[in-house]
């Protein structure tokens, strides 16, 4: 059972509340629900991944661990990833053509990689810089409303990674902002160089759970990845 997490929530001062789980970064691991449960099903404590595709349940960013990309996975989605080599955690961000192969230290045993959008927690401009990162096609995930969103975001100072949902409806940026406002973080001409986060899957897809109950539901979809603890197998 999972022990080496916590879990807390927070309502920003934009009304977004946040849920969030926080633990190391070697405790992190990535699986593949095959379209067939629920992250409560599942029974991990964890959240939504990447952006899947109905039609193939195939992942649309980047998803690796311990050496092996998942769901027939690629990046083409977001242009960015967190990971993490088993010694240290990295990012990459605004690399349209990013692959598994590409992110290195990743090939073995306790290492995994995780792409999204790149957040520019920090940034007053993050929303234009996440645009360009993408080369203004964002498929509507930066500009539009969500029902829900859920961000992976490495402390690269401390070693930690926070999994964050919210279940409120809400745009890209005031959900970097609540998450600004959370960690501590206040906006400026330069972004955070401690905080890498980027975005995953939102709306309905948005899951957290804690040992297998749900404290943010989405609409309690089946999913393909989830991003768990390795202490709760």
């Amino acid at each position: 059972m999972a022990t080496n997490y916590t879990r807390k929530s927070y309502t920003a001062s934009n009304g977004i509340k946040l849920d969030v789980i926080k633990t190391d970064a070697s405790n992190i691991m990535l699986v593949d629900l095959a379209g067939k449960k629920n992250l409560a099903e599942s029974g991990y404590t964890g959240v939504n991944g990447g952006f899947f595709s109905y039609a193939s349940g195939n992942i649309l960013s980047l998803a690796k661990c311990d050496g092996k990309v998942l769901c027939d996975s690629n990046n083409w989605l977001g242009a960015a990833a967190i990971y993490w080599n088993s010694k240290a955690l990295n990012y990459i961000n605004g690399d349209r053509q990013l692959t598994a192969s590409d992110i290195p230290g990743t090939s073995r045993t306790g290492t995994w990689a995780q792409g999204g959008y790149y957040m520019w927690l920090g940034a007053d401009d993050a929303l234009d810089r996440a645009m360009d990162d993408v080369g203004q096609d964002d498929g509507g995930y930066l500009t539009g409303t969500a029902t829900g969103r859920t961000a992976l975001v490495a402390d690269i100072i401390h070693q930690d990674v926070y999994l964050i949902v919210t279940n409120n409806s809400n745009r890209f940026i005031t959900f970097c902002r609540a998450i600004e406002e959370y960690l501590d973080i206040t906006p400026g001409s330069v972004p955070s160089g401690q905080f890498h986060g980027v975005m995953l899957d939102g709306g309905g897809s948005s899951q957290l759970c804690d040992k297998g109950v749900f404290i943010a539901d989405g609409d309690k979809r089946d999913l393909h990845e989830a991003i768990v603890l390795r202490d709760d197998t």
